[in-house]
């Protein structure tokens, strides 16, 4: 049976919301559910449903698949919001201890490497519940990512420059920073050293880690949560100010400095969908501005 306009103020509805609640009993909604016409939410397009209410005998059976579809979704939520908590937690605990560490970047990359592992291991609930399509919901698999490997150097090339310039005229103005030369990281000063070359495999090693932890677990599971025009960019904000939060056990300045390209990187992934891409792109711009260039004063 279907309803005119003329009967659609007649009707009586039950809202998503009375469902997930149960406030109106487990048995009464109907199926089919009444389609409103959709309405445009930014970048997806999603339908209202009103379930109207209610004939005896109506079971689970009876719940559009839509709807079997958002409970699934706030349950994947639930459990967003219990992961974010938990390594919260856990950082604020490594946080305390590691002030009494004599802290040079040996002991930064050993904790990045903890703290990563840790939090890899607490996502795995989270993508095995996300089903068969986990891989192409995070951005692993990419029928082109040879393309959009090369997009995203090309994009990240001004960014190279960026940094570079900065470094010129931090050393042109700032008194702290005159005795620099314009390329002092580690491996331009000694690109041999076998220590420093260990490092750089590791730092390399992580960053698809890295990646995979703040664009694809928490930048992808908040584009698919939020709704409206601007649930991209908020999500772009809110994953990487996490992953800039995570990164204050460097230093505060670091930190900082690391949400201006994790914005760039954020941006890159809601427009590839490519963790391979943006992996790319943040060892291109890493191996530069910290082993190549060089950033003092910042606790590297």
């Amino acid at each position: 049976m279907s309803l005119s306009r003329a009967d659609l103020p007649r009707a009586t509805f039950t809202s998503i919301s009375d469902v997930f609640s149960d406030r109106l009993g487990a048995s009464r909604f109907l199926a089919p559910a009444v389609t409103l016409p959709a309405f445009d939410v930014g970048d997806r397009k999603q339908s209202r449903y009103l379930t109207p209410a209610s004939t005896l005998g109506a079971t689970h059976a009876d719940v559009p698949k839509d709807l079997v579809q958002i409970m699934k979704i706030r349950e994947l939520m639930g459990d967003f919001l219990i992961y974010i908590v938990v390594n919260s937690c856990f950082y604020a605990v490594v946080d305390h201890f590691r002030r009494n560490l004599v802290y040079d970047l040996d002991t930064s990359i050993l904790m990045s490497t903890c703290l990563l592992l840790i939090l890899l291991v607490t996502s795995v609930s989270l993508v095995l519940k996300r089903g068969p399509g986990w891989l192409e919901f995070y951005g692993l698999t990419c029928p082109e990512w040879q393309a959009r490997v090369r997009n995203a150097v090309t994009y990240s090339l001004p960014l190279l420059t960026l940094i570079v310039l900065a470094k010129w005229i931090a050393i042109r103005f700032l008194p702290n920073f005159d005795h620099l030369a314009l390329f002092s990281g580690r491996l331009s000063q000694c690109p041999l050293q076998s220590n420093y070359l260990v490092q750089l495999a590791i730092y390399v090693v992580l960053i698809p880690v890295q990646e995979f932890i703040a664009r694809g677990i928490l930048q992808g599971s908040l584009q698919e949560f939020l709704t409206g025009r601007t649930r991209t960019l908020k999500a772009i904000l809110i994953s990487n100010l996490l992953f800039s939060i995570f990164h204050l056990f460097v230093s505060p300045y670091f930190a900082l400095l690391s949400f201006l390209p994790g914005m760039f990187w954020g941006w890159l992934y809601s427009r590839q969908r490519s963790l391979i891409a943006v992996s790319a792109s943040h060892t291109l711009i890493g191996v530069w501005a910290l082993y190549l260039v060089g950033t003092p004063g910042i606790g590297i």
